[in-house]
């Protein structure tokens, strides 16, 4: 489910990204249906209060399109039973607990910060030393 949800939420997203896109090339795709001259009025989804125009029902189409193709992805039994057997295989792994990961953490920042320090003097070291042996 987590799969689904998350391509769903991905294509939302890309979907009002369409819509943003379509609503600035032109007048045509941004106008409400039934709207006056000057673009007032015009049709509207109650609830939300959205305008009903040409670039919402094409990313409405695209939305649903694609939410139904990944429905049917997710529903092939090698799709289906891939996402089983991950779930399992995470269900076997032991997490670490918080001061586990603190710690974990802080040795891996302080190894870092070890290695940047030898790195740079090792850099301005042999930096200096072939300076002197190549220009004297």
């Amino acid at each position: 489910m987590f799969a689904f949800w998350s391509c769903v939420f991905l294509v939302l997203f890309a979907c009002s990204f369409l819509y943003d896109l379509l609503v600035e090339f032109g007048p045509a795709l941004s106008t409400p249906f039934g709207a006056d001259e000057s673009g007032r009025g015009g049709m509207q989804i109650p609830i939300v209060r959205v305008a009903l125009n040409a670039a919402f029902l094409i990313s409405s189409f695209v939305f649903i399109g694609a939410f139904l193709i990944i429905q049917r992805w997710q529903a092939r039994p090698k799709v289906a039973d891939f996402l089983i057997e991950t779930e399992l295989e995470l269900r076997k792994v032991t997490w670490p607990t918080w001061p586990e990961v603190f710690n974990s953490s802080m040795v891996v920042i302080a190894t870092v910060l070890f290695l940047m320090g030898f790195l740079a003097l090792s850099d301005w070291a042999f930096g200096n030393l072939f300076k002197r042996l190549l220009l004297g």
